[in-house]
């Protein structure tokens, strides 16, 4: 029984001292987090200042194509995109890579299945001259299991041009290209 309450004694003392150690850490994380939210980073300037893209579509990871294939046109989400891209005006789409001064790479991602996970459309723009990945936007799905989230894609894919649209809108604003 004594050497049960030293140990008790001993975990209390060691979670005092644990305890006692996180507190600054947290604020300390808590003024990182001030800090980035009042200094924003820049938006890279390629994705401000290019004219022409090209379109890829990556496609369906394998999880996604299984379910998917048989629901409809597996190529809805990159029509959707480029229809929305071309719509906008902001950039000339060109016919390959190689024309282009950024690759808007567009992808079907599923969790893993019976995960319960989180399945999304992801964007990726791309430098041509550089290849280095610039940004990333991420549209959650419902969860790609029924006609129903089939139906959505369309509307995930019209979400995620709309935060590029807003990236793109908001850093042009400012000279430096931050987003505020």
């Amino acid at each position: 029984m004594r050497t049960e309450a030293r140990m008790r004694a001993l975990f209390a003392s060691l979670f005092g001292i644990l305890i006692v150690q996180l507190i600054p850490s947290a604020s300390a994380y808590a003024q990182l987090y001030q800090d980035a939210v009042s200094a924003a980073a820049p938006v890279p300037n390629q994705i401000v200042s290019s004219k022409r893209v090209f379109v890829s579509f990556v496609g369906w990871d394998n999880a996604s194509l299984v379910w998917a294939s048989g629901l409809g046109d597996l190529a809805i989400p990159y029509n959707t995109f480029y229809a929305g891209l071309a719509s906008w005006g902001r950039y000339q789409l060109v016919a390959t890579p190689a024309e282009s001064e950024l690759v808007f790479a567009l992808r079907i991602e599923s969790a893993a299945w019976g995960s319960g996970g989180l399945s999304v459309v992801r964007q990726t723009i791309l430098d041509t001259k550089t290849g280095v990945v610039l940004w990333s936007i991420v549209e959650p799905l419902e969860g790609l299991t029924s006609r129903r989230s089939f139906a959505y894609l369309p509307t995930a894919v019209g979400k995620g041009l709309d935060a590029l649209k807003t990236l793109v809108n908001t850093a042009a604003v400012g000279t430096d290209n931050t987003l505020k």
